[in-house]
C-alpha cells in the first residue's frame, strides 16, 4: 500500500490565474482581511524575497518594482475550486483524506508504474480544473509529505520515495521540513546537531520518545517506512466554532455592531449544520483597535448557555444579540466583533423537554430549506433582517475578483 499527497501549487494565486490567463508568470499576491497583509504568494513573489505576512504598506515599493498584482481574499472562489479539485481526485483512489483546502492524501494499491500514476493525476486535475498540482508518493503519509516537498522542486512535479532512494532523500531534506516539526522543535534539533531528516531517524527510540513524545516517535517510525497514521476520511467535528472579522472602517454605532454580530452568528450556524452538529453555548465579543493608542481602549465578551442545544440561525442570532446588549458601550471606536460557539455535540444527541418551543422542534426542516436556497442561488440570498442589507462595516476588499463559479452575474463572458 502506498500514499500519495496531492498539493495544489500556490493555491490562492492559481485560483485567480484559472480565470485570468494574463496572470500566468505575473507576480500575484493575495491579501488578508481589510487588504492589510500578504497571506499567499505566487512563485514569482516568493522569488523576489517578499515574505508571507508582509504588510502591504511596508512592501509597496518592492511590489511595484516587480509589477505585482494584488487581490483581496475571495474565499468563496477558493472554496469552490478546492471542492472541484477534491472531486477530481476521488476516482484515483479507494480512500481519500482531504487534509486542507489545497491538499489531499490518497491511499493507493500497489502498482507497477507510480510515475505514470502521478502524471495522470497532474494532467487530469489540470484538464478538469486548470489547477497545477504536485504529487508525492511513498509508503507512509509522513514520507509522502516529504516526497511532495521534493516534487515541488522538480519541473515535472511528481516524485516517489522508495526503499532504494529513501536514505539519500532523507539526507538531503532539512529536518525542519518534516510534517509536524515546528520552528521551536527545529531549532532544538539543530542545537543538538540534527540537521537532516536522516540525522533524526538514526536516533534511538527511547531518546525520540523522551524529547518528541509518543507522537514524535510515530512520526519517526513513518520516516523509516512503517505506517502509523491512518487516513482520516471523515475528519472529527470541530469542538469550537469562531466567526469574527475586523471591520472595514472604524465603527461607533450600535446598529452596525449588531448587524456584524448577527452576521457572524448566522455564519457560525451554517458551519454547525455543515458538520451536523449543535451548540450549547455562545459567546459574543467586541473590541477596539489596540494599535490606535490615541483611542480609548475597550474589549469585552459575554457568554450565554443555551437552554436547548441548537443550530437554528434565528436562535443563535437572538442569543448573540442578547450577549451584545450586556457588553456594548457607546463612545468607543470599535475595530472587531465576533462570536464563538462552544459545547458542540452531534445533532442526534439533542434532548428536548415538554417546554421546548414548537418552532425549535421544527427548525431543522426550516434550516434545510434556507441552506438549500442559499446554496443554489448564492450566499445570503435569504438572510435574517438583523444582519442588515448594505453592511458598510464589512471587511474592506477593494481588489476582490468576481465569484466566477458561484454567482450567475459573475460568469466569465466568452466572445466567439
Amino acid at each position: 500500500m502506498q500514499y500519495a499527497l496531492v498539493d495544489c501549487n500556490n493555491f490562492y494565486a492559481s485560483c485567480e490565474r484559472v480565470f485570468d490567463p494574463k496572470l500566468r508568470h505575473v507576480p500575484v499576491c493575495i491579501l488578508s482581511n481589510n487588504d492589510g497583509c500578504i497571506i499567499a504568494r505566487s512563485a514569482e513573489v516568493k522569488a523576489a524575497g517578499i515574505p508571507m505576512g508582509a504588510p502591504v504598506f511596508k512592501w509597496r515599493k518592492q511590489l511595484k518594482a516587480i509589477n505585482a498584482r494584488l487581490y483581496s481574499s475571495n474565499y468563496t472562489l477558493y472554496g469552490d475550486m478546492s471542492a472541484r479539485v477534491m472531486n477530481t481526485l476521488r476516482p484515483f483512489a479507494d480512500n481519500m483524506e482531504v487534509y486542507s483546502i489545497d491538499e489531499a492524501f490518497l491511499q493507493i494499491r500497489e502498482r507497477s508504474d507510480y510515475a505514470a500514476y502521478g502524471e495522470a493525476i497532474k494532467q487530469t486535475v489540470y484538464q478538469y480544473t486548470g489547477m497545477p498540482v504536485s504529487v508525492g508518493i511513498a509508503s507512509t503519509k509522513t514520507l509522502a509529505k516529504l516526497a511532495n516537498f521534493i516534487a515541488k522542486k522538480y519541473k515535472d512535479g511528481n516524485f516517489q520515495i522508495t526503499e532504494s532512494n529513501r536514505e539519500a532523500v532523507l539526507k538531503y531534506i532539512p529536518v525542519g521540513e518534516v510534517w509536524g516539526i515546528g520552528r521551536r522543535t527545529n531549532e532544538k534539533l539543530n542545537h543538538w546537531g540534527l540537521k537532516s531528516v536522516y540525522d533524526l531517524v538514526c536516533q534511538p527510540d527511547n531518546w525520540i520518545k523522551k524529547e518528541l513524545t509518543v507522537v514524535g516517535l510515530k512520526m519517526v517510525h513513518e520516516l523509516r517506512g512503517k505506517p502509523c497514521f491512518d487516513l482520516q476520511e471523515h475528519p472529527d467535528a470541530r469542538k469550537n466554532i469562531i466567526c469574527s472579522r475586523s471591520f472595514g472602517r472604524i465603527v461607533t454605532d450600535k446598529i452596525s455592531v449588531r448587524e456584524a454580530i448577527a452576521h457572524h452568528a448566522a455564519r457560525a450556524a451554517e458551519k454547525l449544520r455543515e458538520q451536523d452538529s449543535v451548540a450549547t453555548g455562545i459567546t459574543s465579543y467586541i473590541r477596539t483597535n489596540r494599535f490606535r493608542q490615541q483611542d480609548p481602549q475597550y474589549g469585552q465578551s459575554h457568554y450565554q448557555s443555551l437552554e436547548v442545544a441548537t443550530s437554528n440561525t434565528a436562535a443563535l442570532i437572538e442569543a448573540a444579540l442578547f450577549n451584545l446588549e450586556q457588553i456594548f458601550c457607546s463612545g468607543y471606536n470599535y475595530a472587531k466583533a465576533g462570536i464563538a460557539l462552544s459545547g458542540i455535540r452531534p445533532s442526534d444527541q439533542v434532548q428536548y423537554n415538554l417546554f421546548t418551543p414548537e418552532q425549535e422542534l421544527k427548525s431543522g426542516d426550516l434550516m434545510k430549506v434556507l441552506d438549500a436556497i442559499n446554496h443554489q442561488h448564492g450566499n445570503h440570498t435569504l438572510q435574517f433582517g438583523a444582519m442588515g442589507l448594505k453592511k458598510p462595516w464589512l471587511t474592506k476588499s477593494d481588489f476582490k475578483s468576481p465569484n466566477y463559479t458561484t454567482k450567475w452575474a459573475d460568469l466569465p463572458l466568452v466572445k466567439a
